[in-house]
């Protein structure tokens, strides 16, 4: 398959770990603030990161699993 300007290159990061690192970051911040109003709101967008890992993760591995299957009918046509 060729690939030109509009075809996405492969991310050297999954997105899902993308998602988790974001997450450690507002825990990491969170660790260090004063104000517990500041920190709730930081803990809880670490959760909704974490959310969306676990989401992007399932993406990533329906796409795995389903570029496998196209790579196999590729194999098996010859």
């Amino acid at each position: 398959m060729a690939r030109n300007w509009m075809t996405p290159s492969p991310r050297l990061v999954p997105e899902s770990q993308h998602w988790l690192f974001r997450a450690q970051q507002c825990r990491a911040i969170a660790s260090r603030m004063q104000q517990e109003f500041a920190r709730e709101h930081m803990l809880k967008a670490a959760e909704n990161f974490e959310r969306s890992a676990r989401e992007t993760k399932e993406r990533e591995i329906a796409r795995g699993i389903t570029r496998i299957g196209e790579l196999m009918r590729d194999l098996h046509r010859g």
